[in-house]
């Protein structure tokens, strides 16, 4: 929402972490959008970002918790989903000129998530306590105070200048 994508709902679910351990997963559904690449693409990242600093908040970031954040999915349907509109990520070398780098996108999801933790956390403590784990956009508006856009704006918002860094 903040990135001007209009939210459905977020859901959280139960998996196998390894050696018997339960551990959760989650998606967020998105409705269609036209939302800036380089918004969307934070909007990926932002979920790892996010992960790993809660994981410094409760002091359990060490090597091997933080080596099982990566979300290497989300990367990837950044990159798929982007390049078919010819805006290209890539994860070494330098940005193309249509595109921008993995790590300028980590980066600007870093800033995002310092500047949304608030609310990141108070979603996050709405979707552990939901009894199905799931939260619709109307709840997170209720929770956030944050609008539900309807309709995405056609030129970067304040999400992008706020935490891409050119």
């Amino acid at each position: 929402m903040a990135a001007g994508m209009q939210l459905k709902s977020l859901q959280l679910y139960e998996v196998d972490a390894g050696q018997g351990s339960p551990g959760l997963t989650g998606s967020t559904t998105w409705a269609p959008t036209m939302a800036e690449e380089f918004d969307f693409a934070v909007e990926c990242a932002a979920g790892e970002v996010a992960h790993r600093r809660q994981l410094q908040e409760v002091g359990l970031a060490t090597g091997q918790a933080i080596g099982d954040t990566h979300a290497i999915h989300d990367r990837d349907v950044a990159i798929k989903v982007l390049a078919q509109g010819g805006f290209r990520i890539v994860t070494s070398g330098p940005a193309p000129e249509r595109g921008a780098t993995w790590e300028e996108v980590t980066s600007a999801a870093v800033r995002a998530v310092e500047e949304l933790w608030s609310e990141i956390t108070t979603v996050a403590t709405s979707l552990l306590s939901s009894p199905d784990l799931r939260l619709t956009a109307q709840q997170v508006t209720a929770v956030t105070g944050r609008l539900n856009p309807t309709t995405t704006p056609a030129s970067p918002g304040p999400f992008l200048s706020r935490w891409r860094i050119p």
